[in-house]
């Protein structure tokens, strides 16, 4: 399982990678 931190990590990542996608 992942860590919280881990994946609060891959969330943020997730939000950037939709961000670029977007622009």
């Amino acid at each position: 399982m992942l860590s919280p931190e881990g994946e609060s990590a891959i969330v943020r990542n997730i939000a950037v990678s939709k961000e670029k996608f977007e622009r």
